[in-house]
């Protein structure tokens, strides 16, 4: 028999990611302590030189920091005009269908849908320095958590649970995505990878994803114009 209470599937509803929060002076706080303790005859082979040069290339990435717990953070709020919440729920639940997502939990009366999906993150990996870069295209298998939370006339939107895999010739293993960060703590050779995975996973999860929800909901009306 079903529960009418909303207690179901709580334990993924939630909104940050269970991880510190990841920001430039972080990294500049790590790369510190473990220079502290090392000289360097050659200062071109000081890590934390090679890591200078190197984000004056390429821009920090955007990670969303919940101020208050430190935690990785990918949410929004959309608002509409003139759209019932029983007809923002109903078109929530077949953008979900349409998008491929598996609909995992869904209940009206708490305007609360969770859903799990895969995307595969095309980005830039390789080596760029002051001397030499080599770059290339590669691409990232993503796994995540959608909870969409109906009010009113509003979808609140929040990603949670994101994992990124890494693929051997035998094997396909996944990782929690915070496991990246500090970004200096891995090899010179996986900063550009990851730093471009990073960006390009912002646009499409806080960009792309919630855009054609947007767009689905609002075509409502041109729907049933026929």
């Amino acid at each position: 028999m079903k529960k009418k209470l909303c207690f179901g599937m709580m334990a993924i509803c939630l909104v940050a990611l269970s991880a510190n929060g990841q920001t430039m002076a972080r990294e500049q706080a790590y790369a510190d302590s473990v220079i502290r303790t090392v000289t360097y005859a050659d200062e071109s082979a000081n890590p934390q030189v090679l890591w200078k040069d190197f984000v004056n290339y390429y821009q920090y990435p955007k990670i969303p920091t919940d101020k208050a717990t430190g935690l990785f953070i990918y949410n929004q709020v959309l608002e509409f005009d003139s759209v019932s919440q029983k007809t923002l729920f109903e078109r929530a639940e077949q953008w979900l269908i349409l998008s491929y997502f598996q609909i995992m939990y869904t209940k009206s009366d708490c305007g609360k849908i969770i859903a799990s999906a895969t995307t595969v993150i095309p980005h830039k990996t390789g080596t760029i320095t002051k001397r030499n870069s080599k770059i290339s295209s590669t691409k990232t298998k993503i796994d995540y958590l959608l909870t969409l939370t109906i009010k009113d006339n509003k979808i609140k939107y929040d990603i949670s649970e994101l994992r990124y895999y890494v693929s051997s010739y035998d094997s396909e293993n996944s990782y929690p995505y915070y496991s990246l960060f500090p970004i200096f703590k891995n090899s010179q050779s996986d900063w550009l990878r990851i730093i471009d995975l990073s960006n390009v996973l912002y646009k499409t999860l806080m960009t792309d994803i919630p855009a054609t929800l947007a767009n689905y909901v609002n075509y409502t009306k041109a729907d049933y114009d026929f």
